[in-house]
């Protein structure tokens, strides 16, 4: 039943409900969780129990369900109707009490939703005590090492402030962190260089791990390298490629620790973009190239072909109650990650919204690393936040993760101000500013992302809970009250105008 047709048949059965409607009939109003946000609403059951009172989760489709005495019973879920909050189920019971009659009662209830139960998937943010590094030498068939490095792999998030953590570290820390001999300060070893990817690490000859290793290894200086030094390296790229797994652990056998820093996705996708716009003198729309990648998920059936692309969307009109809808298929996480992994198993360099699909991206790592304390994920605003207020703990946080005694590497080298760090922080977003993402672009991409967004709490703990929801609250087009108040209206009255 498409929208027209469905209003009019609301306002048929609006008709025949008030020829037939008796004392004690009920009208419901009913709030249908969508798809992408059920996921909290499960885990939070007390905060939804009065769903228009909360503002963590008070973005709903409205349903319009007309029940009487007789056998008719109709429910309507348009697309085009979303609201932010409003204060409370009570106030809106007795502001519309009045339409429903006085034998009448208005109830709030919330629709039904398809996640009954989470998946834990085992991982927990590794807490010190932290094991300190075991440096050893490292004997080979073909040579020896003195140093088994590197102690730490930065595999991503790109755009997600890599080089500014990597900075801040150097800076405050130089000589206790050491980066590799390359022309840039990302070796892309295990992607680029070997092509890990191509060869299987079950059954590869030892002669030929051993000259992995060594090339390896040689990135870095070990003449430079002491009890209290970390070597480091950074690929951003590792992170979305899963097959380099298997090469990790084949070659690096002393069991170096992960990293990896997630920025805000929709910033991330745009600060891709805007990167690839400074190399490019004819880029494309950025709405463009969102159809683009819009159109591969529903290809490959990631999401339903009921989606919106971009363009859609954008021609359904800025006056209208019109929501984005990203339909997702009912897949496990594993079955997703597998399908973005096939869809971008070519080149992956122009495509800028899947890098920032996290949960997905990161499942294969935390299976393979999250039950060992050797990941650690990050929240690179919260990097930034702790940096520009002269705190510690987040550097802290990171040299003891990769082994590193913090307060022995403070003792031997005093802390630095924050102020130049402040200032560093500052130019780094200054250097890349650009033209700021509409906000419909923005709340486009919001559901788009919002659907894994809600499955970080089960991937990587309760901590990731709500992050990054303020973009479906501030660039609602239902975000004021009056908005709200004149879609209930319509509703209430059968119109089809926000239909």
């Amino acid at each position: 039943m498409d929208t027209s047709s469905a209003a009019a048949a609301a306002m048929r059965a609006d008709e025949e409900g008030e020829q037939s409607r008796g004392p004690g009939a009920e009208i419901k109003l009913v709030l249908t969780v969508t798809e992408w946000y059920d996921g909290y609403c499960n885990n939070h059951p007390d905060n939804c129990r009065d769903l228009l009172g909360s503002s963590a989760c008070g973005m709903f489709v409205f349903g319009c369900s007309l029940r009487t005495q007789q056998p008719l019973s109709l429910t309507l879920k348009p697309k085009g109707l979303f609201v932010q909050t409003f204060q409370n189920a009570r106030e809106l019971q007795s502001k519309y009490h009045g339409y429903i009659g006085r034998e009448s009662s208005l109830v709030i209830e919330q629709g039904e939703s398809s996640r009954t139960t989470r998946t834990r998937y085992g991982y927990e943010r590794p807490k010190p005590p932290f094991e300190p590094i075991k440096h050893s030498s490292y004997n080979c068939r073909t040579f020896h090492a003195q140093w088994a490095v590197p102690n730490l792999i930065l595999i991503g998030a790109q755009k997600s402030g890599t080089s500014t953590i990597w900075t801040v570290l150097r800076k405050r820390y130089g000589r206790h962190v050491l980066q590799p001999y390359t022309r840039s300060f990302e070796p892309h070893f295990f992607d680029w260089k070997i092509g890990a990817p191509s060869i299987n690490f079950t059954d590869i000859d030892e002669a030929k791990l051993c000259d992995f290793r060594k090339e390896y290894m040689g990135y870095w200086d070990h003449t430079m390298m002491r009890s209290d030094v970390i070597a480091f390296e950074k690929t951003p790229s590792y992170m979305i490629t899963p097959n380099i797994i298997p090469a990790i652990e084949a070659i690096c056998v002393w069991r170096p620790k992960i990293l990896a820093i997630l920025r805000n996705p929709i910033d991330r996708a745009y600060s891709h973009y805007a990167m690839a716009q400074r190399r490019n003198k004819n880029p494309p729309a950025f709405s463009r190239l969102i159809d683009r990648e819009i159109l591969k998920y529903i290809d490959v059936g990631i999401l339903r072909k009921t989606s919106l692309t971009y363009s859609q969307y954008e021609r359904s009109g800025p006056d209208r109650f019109t929501t984005p809808f990203h339909f997702y298929e009912n897949r496990t996480l594993e079955e997703y990650s597998r399908l973005f992994n096939e869809v971008y198993a070519g080149d992956k360099q122009k495509e800028f919204l899947y890098r920032s699909f996290y949960a997905p991206i990161l499942y294969p790592w935390v299976i393979q690393f999250g039950k060992q304390d050797r990941l650690l994920v990050l929240q690179f605003e919260d990097f930034v936040a702790r940096e520009n207020a002269n705190q510690t703990t987040h550097v802290e946080e990171i040299l003891g993760f990769a082994g590193l005694d913090y307060m022995q590497v403070r003792g031997a080298e005093p802390h630095i101000s924050n102020s130049s760090g402040r200032r560093r922080l500052a130019d780094w977003t200054l250097k890349r500013k650009y033209k700021a993402m509409p906000a419909r672009v923005r709340f486009y991409l919001s559901f788009l992302y919002g659907h894994f967004n809600a499955m970080l709490p089960d991937l990587l703990g309760e901590e990731w809970q709500n992050v990054w929801d303020e973009d479906f609250f501030e660039n609602s087009p239902a975000a004021s009250n009056a908005k709200i108040e004149k879609m209930l209206n319509e509703i209430v009255n059968g119109s089809q105008a926000t239909l």
